[in-house]
């Protein structure tokens, strides 16, 4: 996990984040996992809630490689 305060993401990369505060008026993320993107012009976009300005990211990490079938 990387703090936002050391390190951001590549601009556009989904990442996994950890993230609190209330993306809509009868919501309430709580440590919730979700994932965003980071834009420099925009700041965090959580994919769940476009909408949402003021997301507090706590954690982010890059998503994992998709598994290869044989």
């Amino acid at each position: 996990w990387i703090s936002p305060k050391d390190s951001l993401p590549n601009e556009d990369e989904g990442v996994l984040v950890i993230v609190n505060r209330n993306p809509d008026s009868n919501v309430t993320l709580v440590d919730a996992y979700e994932i965003a993107f980071y834009s420099k012009n925009e700041g965090w976009i959580i994919d769940a809630y476009p909408q949402w300005e003021d997301a507090r990211i706590s954690w982010w990490m890059s998503l994992p490689e998709v598994p290869n079938e044989a």
